[in-house]
Order: C-alpha cells, then sequence, then structure tokens
C-alpha cells in the first residue's frame, strides 16, 4: 500500500508470474513496455485522485 502525493505502485504481469512494488515513485513517470509482460502502475495524485497507467506489449 502506498498513499500521498509521490507514492504509488507498480504491478508487472507475465505469463509464468508476476511481481509488485509501492513505495515512492520519484521521478520515474509513466512505465515501459517490458516484453511479454503487462505493466500497470498506480499512483496517488496531488488532489487526492488515483493516475492509473497500464502499458503491454
Amino acid at each position: 500500500m502506498a498513499s500521498g502525493p509521490g507514492q504509488g505502485c507498480i504491478t508487472v504481469l507475465r505469463s509464468h508470474g508476476s511481481g509488485n512494488s509501492c513505495g515512492g515513485l520519484g521521478k520515474a513517470g509513466r512505465p515501459g513496455p517490458q516484453p511479454d509482460a503487462v505493466v500497470i502502475q498506480a499512483a496517488a495524485g496531488e488532489d487526492g485522485t488515483a493516475l492509473v497507467h497500464i502499458v503491454s506489449n
């Protein structure tokens, strides 16, 4: 779990497993595509909203 501006989680889904990481995103920006994976980034916005980016390759 991560809350507050600049905090978020990144999940990488693959056919043979997945991984998840939460904490400060810093200036990471949007996630890039990874081979044979779906990458999901959820980040806390400045005004209490959430930003979700989904990238597949």
